[in-house]
């Protein structure tokens, strides 16, 4: 039974940050236990999709870490990275009329939906696993589930999995059932850095880890994960600071504030006010 996994990389590294406590894993241990978990025999490709900025100016430190990642992820055997440009976007606030800015990833979604309708009709695979909980996917799951194939969700945990996706699907998987099997140890080699096993070592499988940004590099994915998630975009500055929840961010309000204090400084960050006299942060994407 063949087996093919495509992997939401946004989704699928945000209930890794939120539900792990950042435990490195290594994606060919992960592969090897989704196979066989579904029942599957042999892994015929594991992709993974994720959006890449394509405006110099807007690549700072985190994406040179993502480029790394993803650099190593594309030498574990049977992986195949799929980079998406992240497209930019802005919308005028109809109340206040400040201009907001956003990317957008719909590239990668609408990606993934063809390759799994187009591999499931040539046939590649027996069984698919599907990392991701967006409701997004519920047509294409029905797509290749009418076309013979078994379609499984995979996520960390069930608080971002979406029911109706749950119903179209064969099966849920929770990753955090495995992290035992595929978690990396303190003394596992950095894979983003070395993604190859040394020499002396044959056998080994090169193990990619997911990148633990920190400090303002995690301050700022997890600002654009929230502007992603309310309405037009809009982050309180005190819900942010306060309130939101992210394995990634410190805990403490004070050392949140002074990361934010440092990017505003820096011109990465802004606050602005709303209509109702609200404060709110966003990342400040290059014009």
């Amino acid at each position: 039974m063949k087996v093919s996994l495509f992997f939401d990389g946004a989704n699928f590294f945000s209930g890794w940050a939120d539900k792990t406590g950042r435990r490195r894993i290594g994606f060919g241990k992960l592969a090897s236990w989704l196979v066989e978990r579904v029942g599957g025999t042999r892994l015929w490709g594991a992709y993974y999709y994720t959006g890449v900025e394509v405006d110099d100016q807007s690549r700072d430190a985190s994406t040179e870490g993502l480029d790394r990642f993803l650099d190593a992820l594309e030498v574990v055997p049977g992986f195949f990275v799929k980079r998406l440009p992240r497209k930019s976007r802005s919308r005028t606030c109809p109340s206040c009329g400040a201009l907001v800015r956003f990317t957008q990833e719909k590239e990668v979604d609408t990606t993934m939906v063809a390759e799994m309708l187009g591999l499931a009709h040539a046939d590649a695979f027996d069984i698919c696993v599907l990392a991701s909980g967006d409701a997004d996917f519920c047509p294409a799951v029905e797509g290749v589930r009418s076309l013979g194939k078994q379609v499984y969700v995979a996520t960390w945990g069930t608080a971002d999995l979406s029911q109706r996706l749950r119903r179209v699907a064969f099966g849920h998987i929770d990753l955090l059932d495995g992290l035992s099997e595929f978690a990396l140890d303190a003394t596992a080699q950095d894979a983003p850095s070395s993604p190859s096993a040394p020499a002396g070592e044959p056998g080994r499988e090169p193990d990619s880890a997911v990148p633990r940004p920190t400090g303002e590099e995690a301050f700022i994915a997890e600002l654009r994960r929230a502007q992603g998630r309310f309405a037009g975009g809009y982050v309180g500055l005190n819900l942010f600071v306060t309130r939101w929840e992210s394995a990634l961010l410190d805990p403490s309000e004070e050392e949140r504030r002074d990361i934010l204090d440092r990017l505003t400084a820096a011109g990465k960050v802004e606050i602005y006010q709303t209509a109702d006299n609200t404060r709110a942060i966003r990342v400040k994407d290059p014009a």
